[in-house]
């Protein structure tokens, strides 16, 4: 019985938690809210998706307006508009890719089945993609597992990557709001860690080279502020690969960067179609508040880290635990723990110099759903210490992993139900989620 159970959480089991999980939180949050697509960044990626697979295009200008909750657009600003009277789409094409995907055979389905709403934003099929993006979000926890499971024993490996996913935003981002763009990043990403974790020996590495080069393409498309992750990734194995000669990467690495120069010529595109002029990276200033940003010279790193609403360390404080074990267990750390950290350590400064640190409107630090392999890893490596040092520390850990999962998830429904906001003290929030408590 216990191998069954061991082959079962190595196949399938922490991706088929996050699934069965996200699956009831999803039912939840669509009777709570009349629908699952909703807020500003995750309508624009599913409109995009809605106008490739259903108008032909990619301008959204006819797509937006169809959307279930048209609430974030019916301010004074409005919809940002271009020169044309367009609606202007800055976000990258990535993760209406694989909406898009999802969303052909959603339409197949209601064709079948039926259903009332414009083409494309009928309940089955905004449901459907939602599904779909879940389970892309399981494939990514599970590769964490597979990852962590090399450092540690299973049951130390579920138990730090269970508590990686419901002690970060990942949760929220699963199980309540899945249209959001990070839970895909997160994916690709962890398919890029095992992927450069197995290069430098695999037998086909050509092939190998190939993939990873149409994966980092992905995450470029998809969240183009991710680029430097692919350059980390490189520069830290490369160097093994290349000692074995140029005939074990180069065809690899030059079909790879033929898909690399199309998905950038392909962004370019689409930006120019939804901007109105090609660019790799349409962020920036603006003339709309909801898509306009900029570098500040002094960062906010207090905003960032330990703020009421958003602080990384004050929300999900599994965070600031797994950093405990990267200090405390270093020789345990594995390379991509380090690597992972690294990329963590520059997302989350570049973040801090950014105008809008709080990243309008998230729960907690939403950029860290992508970096759940570091807290996972070091949750890992910190229980390995633990169990070395005997019950009491075992036990002493485990209520402060609880601990730790129950005040985010408390602070998650606090969230949900608006009463976690910006303008907060620390007092303030820690009353209200003992108000949630006692149901005041």
């Amino acid at each position: 019985m216990g191998e069954l159970v061991s082959r079962l959480l190595r196949g399938c089991g922490p991706a088929l938690l996050v699934v069965a999980v996200g699956a009831l939180g999803l039912a939840k949050a669509d009777s709570y809210y009349g629908t699952l697509l909703r807020g500003f960044d995750a309508q624009f990626y599913y409109a995009a998706a809605r106008s490739a697979v259903v108008s032909g295009d990619w301008d959204v200008t006819d797509d937006l307006p169809l959307g279930p909750a048209q609430g974030p657009f019916r301010t004074d600003a409005g919809a940002p508009r271009r020169a044309d009277g367009g609606i202007k789409n800055v976000f990258p094409v990535g993760l209406s890719l694989l909406e898009g995907a999802l969303l052909l055979p959603a339409r197949a389905l209601t064709v079948i089945a039926g259903g009332s709403g414009p083409a494309g934003y009928t309940r089955l099929e905004v449901g459907f993609v939602a599904l779909g993006l879940l389970f892309v979000a399981g494939i990514g926890v599970q590769i964490t597992f597979s990852l962590v499971r090399t450092t540690s024993t299973t049951s130390v490996a579920v138990v730090a990557t269970v508590v990686a996913w419901l002690g970060t935003p990942l949760l929220y981002y699963t199980a309540w709001f899945p249209f959001s763009v990070h839970p895909t990043a997160f994916c690709i990403m962890a398919l890029l860690l095992l992927l450069a974790d197995r290069i430098p020996h695999a037998r086909r590495s050509n092939v190998a080279v190939f993939v990873f080069a149409v994966l980092a393409s992905a995450l470029y498309l998809t969240r183009p502020h991710q680029s430097p992750y692919v350059l980390l990734l490189v520069a830290w194995r490369g160097a093994p690969l290349l000692r074995r000669g140029w005939r074990a990467w180069g065809p690899g690495a030059g079909a790879g960067l033929v898909v690399g120069v199309a998905a950038i010529v392909f962004q370019a595109q689409v930006h120019a179609v939804n901007v109105g002029t090609p660019a790799l990276i349409a962020h920036g200033t603006h003339d709309h508040p909801m898509i306009s940003g900029h570098f500040v010279s002094a960062p906010d790193v207090s905003a960032v880290l330990v703020s009421p609403a958003r602080g990384l360390f004050w929300v999900t404080p599994v965070v600031l635990l797994a950093l405990v074990g990267y200090v405390w267990r270093w020789r345990d750390v594995p390379w991509w723990g380090w690597a992972s950290l690294v990329n963590a350590a520059l997302q989350t400064t570049i973040l801090a110099f950014w105008s809008d640190p709080g990243q309008g409107d998230s729960f907690g630090v939403r950029l860290w759903v992508e970096h759940v392999p570091v807290v996972a890893c070091g949750l890992a490596v910190l229980a390995g210490g633990a169990f070395a040092w005997g019950r009491i520390a075992r036990a002493v850990l485990a209520a402060v992993l609880l601990a730790c999962v129950i005040w985010t998830l408390l602070l998650c429904a606090c969230y949900v139900s608006d009463r976690l906001r910006t303008d907060q003290t620390h007092r303030e929030v820690v009353s209200q989620a003992v108000a949630l408590v006692l149901r005041r």
